[in-house]
């Protein structure tokens, strides 16, 4: 399954020029067909983990890392 820019934001909840900051960095892949850029849903869920993954470490004790 593949999403739009905009359904990708919404997935996402965020805004348009962030979601290409994620683009140019690499850190959200995104394939193009023409002019129109897709996310696979695969990248979406890679780029949540990661998020996910990091947001659990910070909350760890510096102790536990």
């Amino acid at each position: 399954m593949r999403y739009t820019v905009p359904e990708a934001r919404h997935v996402l909840s965020i805004g348009t020029t962030r979601i290409y900051e994620l683009f140019k960095s690499g850190q959200l892949e995104s394939m193009t067909d023409g002019r129109r850029r897709y996310v696979s849903a695969r990248a979406l869920d890679a780029y949540m983990e990661r998020i996910a993954s990091e947001n659990a470490l910070k909350q760890l004790p510096q102790s536990k890392r």
